[in-house]
């Protein structure tokens, strides 16, 4: 049985090794508090999917390849447009690079190590409708609200929110008692 090797990608990136792969799968599953006994669930969704890869590149007969790649991965981190993804396992679309992680030590002076961190991008199409009152089947309620203008919000003593009223000024009556809430 003849066997055909995976070509591995990040976004039409290859390396030289791929080092390891870490596919991750959650599925949330919602959690209610009820008035006695266990927390209900009554909804579950799917998370989006993430992989970690491992991937090294070489200075074979190029010194500056490691380099050169390691500056098209943070490009296209930064580019922030989903790309695909190509494992040995399987393929991701919409993904996006959340973390880059390089270290570079005595041994791999001359060679490139990264951990990649990559999340799916969950895409949608949307579209505004509108909707004519005429169709509605309550308009007066149903219908979008109009700009009623600006109002001047006020406090309980019927004064403008911000408005200052002096006690003093004002004067007091024997026995009254004001509440200035802390300013005059």
């Amino acid at each position: 049985m003849e066997t055909t090797a995976t070509v591995r990608s990040v976004g039409g990136l290859t390396f030289d090794v791929t080092i390891e792969e870490r596919h991750n799968d959650k599925l949330e599953i919602t959690s209610h508090p009820v008035q006695t006994g266990a927390d209900i669930s009554d909804h579950a969704y799917k998370l989006p999917q993430e992989v970690t890869i491992i991937v090294g590149k070489g200075a074979l007969g190029d010194a500056n390849a490691p380099r050169d790649v390691y500056e098209k991965v943070r490009e296209l981190q930064e580019s922030r447009e989903p790309f695909d993804i190509t494992t040995g396992k399987r393929e991701y679309k919409n993904m996006l690079i959340r973390d880059i992680s390089e270290t570079t030590s005595a041994d791999t002076e001359n060679s490139l190590v990264l951990t990649l961190d990559c999340v799916e991008v969950i895409l949608v199409d949307t579209q505004k409708v509108s909707v004519p009152a005429s169709a509605q089947k309550n308009a007066p309620v149903t219908q979008s609200k109009q700009q009623g203008g600006e109002k001047q919000a006020t406090n309980a003593s019927g004064t403008a929110e911000g408005e200052r009223v002096s006690v003093l000024a004002a004067g007091t009556k024997q026995g009254q008692r004001y509440n200035t809430g802390g300013s005059f």
